[in-house]
């Protein structure tokens, strides 16, 4: 943006050769004839057929060069033709036509692109015949030299274009325009906010695996760092990515790391957002008294991961005296251990500004942006707001708004640079470039030393190529220079007033009901010696939620209803299994439970048991220390009175400060105590009672032997030799 010319090699440069390259090779093949090439693809290869007609046929008008023609400049021009009728189309007529009168303000260009109402005149510049077959696409190539009379010696300004396709049956335009540059030494001041943002992640945080995706040679995060890479964007950086990095230390994918260094290698003005890009309208529509913000990210650490500290070395002072015992030697402590980064170190993203907040666009008013001031409790507090809302007709890029301090961005230019960077087709890309030049150009027009803001706002459907080509449209531009974010929230603001916007109450009602499951699960994880391994990951994924990106589609829906799904697997993470019916056939014993922890922390609970029937006295609090991930015994005392019945136990869990934990369940004992006297007795007896028949059985034996006259001799010499 500044006029100095980039060195060889660097990153401008080789986008500008890449352009000028693509560039000159459709204008070399092209020359100054018409053909009608496949469409749809940025080679120039046929795009599959719709699935469904549409009954008609529909054309677009892409201009190369981001519809920028200086003195001497060829115009070329794409015309997408698509027929959605059920018959082929052979010989329809394309008519390229140029407006005779330029547009003189962003109105009116709005009006042009939009409805196609025009109040200038038209020549036509060429025409061509297209065959299409029915479902498909073909792209009409249109140039025109720039010797031509009705291109030559034109005045400079915005001047609308027009692509008409006529059959048999119907007639379909497509409106577009054309800049011609104008010859000045002005340029005006603009700054072009690019967010580094990734899809919203259910679990708090992206994956490993995620991350590795993303910051791949094809990834959208490398993308975005391909597009600002030397250039003067503004970086708005979503603390959640680069948390994700941190957190997995020495185990992050090589690329994430490689992708880290780079993004704070770049020299770009940048600001953090709200964690997970979280909507900040939305908190002050939910009436919350602050912000919400990551409480911590332990949860996602392993201490493996991370290096030691340096080791401390404690050195002699020169002045020691010889009574000094450690003059000698060195203190070398050697019980370091891997330190894990704290939230402040793992979601820092060497922010330039630190007061300024991205409402979803569209999403605030008066009160709203007052109140974020409140919310914040820093009275410098910035809010970007889209210069649709704004009241005035005029856009005054530096404004206070109920007292409040903000930036305007541009919206014209700002949504024409988004769709153009979620555009991957080249022929389909240079209506949306040519519209932000246009608007750019006339903003030029209207206040030269002006300074404008820009904004490429939050899509997840971003090309790479889009990408670049729309931060270059601003960067080489020859009416524009940089201004960065520091130098615009300097300028002399003017009050301004917000058009009223009526809260979403469906997501201000999912965020009331986020927060009081929050408290929830703060009051479930007591359980845990260190709370912040439960609290942490769900207040990340409940900012999650919120994500800007996940609003335009109603994504956040599904992200809620997952959100709220995690919350009520944590909740019942830990319980105490269904126990079985026990009989009870001892005066004392020790009843067997399990507590379930699936959790991959060690938790503590207590065991509460309370009997219905004063037949068993039950040890009332059981102290539980159940292990990650399994199933603990937990043995209660109980003692069996005399009476025999059934006894039934209520158990339930609570956590160490009395929250009640998993659904309360009862067991049925039959208790039968009295067995054990009545059977101890009966052992008793039997014993007793099998000793006197063996004792009367030994005596009957002897008599009858001693009676025995055949057995009395023998019967002698045995007892002598006994």
């Amino acid at each position: 943006m500044t006029e100095t010319f980039p060195s060889p090699g660097s990153p401008a440069s080789r986008r500008r050769a890449r352009v000028c390259a693509v560039l000159t090779s459709i204008i070399v093949a092209v020359g100054s004839v018409l053909t009608t090439v496949p469409a749809n693809a940025t080679d120039v290869t046929p795009s599959p057929s719709p699935r469904e007609l549409s009954g008609h046929i529909d054309v677009q008008l892409s201009p190369v060069s981001s519809g920028v023609m200086t003195p001497g400049d060829a115009l070329t021009a794409w015309a997408n033709v698509t027929n959605g009728t059920d018959s082929d189309i052979s010989g329809a007529t394309v008519t390229l036509s140029i407006g005779n009168q330029a547009i003189s303000s962003s109105d009116d260009l709005t009006l042009w692109l939009d409805n196609s109402s025009s109040t200038s005149g038209f020549d036509v510049l060429d025409t061509a015949n297209a065959d299409i077959p029915s479902g498909e696409s073909n792209a009409v190539v249109i140039t025109k030299p720039g010797t031509d009379p009705l291109l030559a010696n034109r005045a400079p300004g915005v001047y609308p274009l027009e692509v008409s396709v006529e059959t048999d049956s119907e007639t379909s335009s497509s409106p577009s325009v054309v800049t011609v540059a104008a010859d000045t030494a002005s340029s005006t001041p603009v700054a072009l906010v690019v967010p580094i943002t990734a899809r919203a992640s259910n679990r708090g945080l992206l994956s490993s695996a995620e991350l590795a995706t993303l910051t791949a040679r094809d990834g959208q995060l490398t993308a975005l760092l391909d597009a600002v890479d030397g250039t003067s964007a503004i970086l708005a950086i979503d603390p959640a990515v680069v948390a994700a990095i941190r957190v997995l230390g020495t185990s992050a994918p090589s690329s994430a790391s490689a992708w880290l260094e780079r993004l704070n290698r770049l020299s770009n003005d940048r600001f953090a957002l709200q964690f997970a890009d979280a909507d900040v309208a939305v908190q002050v529509d939910a009436g919350l008294a602050s912000l919400v913000t990551p409480l911590d990210l332990t949860a996602y650490t392993d201490p493996t991961n991370f290096e030691n500290e340096p080791e401390p070395t404690v050195t002699a002072s020169p002045t020691a005296t010889p009574t000094d015992s450690n003059t000698d030697t060195d203190v070398v402590d050697d019980s370091s251990e891997p330190v894990v980064p704290d939230l402040a170190a793992l979601t820092d993203v060497g922010a330039t500004s630190s007061n300024i907040l991205w409402p979803a666009t569209g999403s605030v008013d008066d009160s709203t942006v007052s109140s974020l001031v409140s919310l914040t409790g820093n009275d410098d507090t910035v809010t970007l707001v889209s210069s649709a809302s704004v009241n005035e007709p005029d856009i005054a890029t530096r404004a206070t708004v109920n007292g409040a301090d903000a930036l305007v961005y541009n919206t014209e230019v700002s949504d024409a640079l988004t769709d153009a960077a979620s555009t991957a087709d080249l022929t389909f890309r240079g209506a949306p470039l040519s519209a932000a030049t246009a608007y750019l150009s006339l903003a030029h027009a209207d206040s030269p030393d002006s300074p404008v803001l820009i904004v490429l706002d939050r899509s997840l459907t971003r090309s790479a190529a889009g990408l670049e080509a729309a931060v270059d449209v601003v960067e080489q531009s020859s009416t524009t220079s940089s201004i960065s974010l520091d130098a615009l929230v300097a300028q002399t603001p003017q009050q301004r007033t917000l058009k009223d916007v009526a809260p979403d109450e469906a997501r201000v009602a999912a965020l009331n009901a986020m927060q009081q499951e929050e408290a929830q699960i703060a009051q479930f994880a007591t359980i845990l010696d260190d709370e912040v391994l439960l609290t942490g990951p769900h207040r990340a994924g409940e900012l999650q939620v919120m994500s800007v990106d996940l609003i335009a589609d109603d994504a956040w829906r599904a992200a809620f209803d997952a959100h709220h799904e995690q919350m009520v697997t944590t909740l019942s993470s830990v319980s105490i299994l269904p126990p079985s019916n026990i009989n009870l056939l001892t005066s004392g014993a020790g009843l067997g439970f399990w507590v379930k922890n699936d959790l991959p922390y060690p938790v503590s609970v207590v065991l509460y048991a309370q009997p219905d029937d004063l037949r068993l006295e039950v040890e009332p609090v059981t102290t539980v220390q159940a292990e990650p991930a399994s199933n603990t015994r937990a043995e209660i005392p109980v003692q069996a009175r005399i009476a025999s019945g059934e006894v039934t136990i209520v158990l339930r869990l609570e956590s160490p400060t009395g929250v009640h934990v998993g659904p309360t369940e009862s067991v049925d004992v039959n208790v039968r105590a009295e067995w054990e006297g009545i059977g101890v007795v009966v052992l008793i007896v039997l014993i007793g009672g099998l000793l006197v028949v063996g004792i009367i059985r030994t005596i009957l034996r002897r008599r009858a032997k001693r009676d025995s006259p055949a057995a009395a001799a023998p019967s002698v010499d045995e007892d002598s030799a006994q």
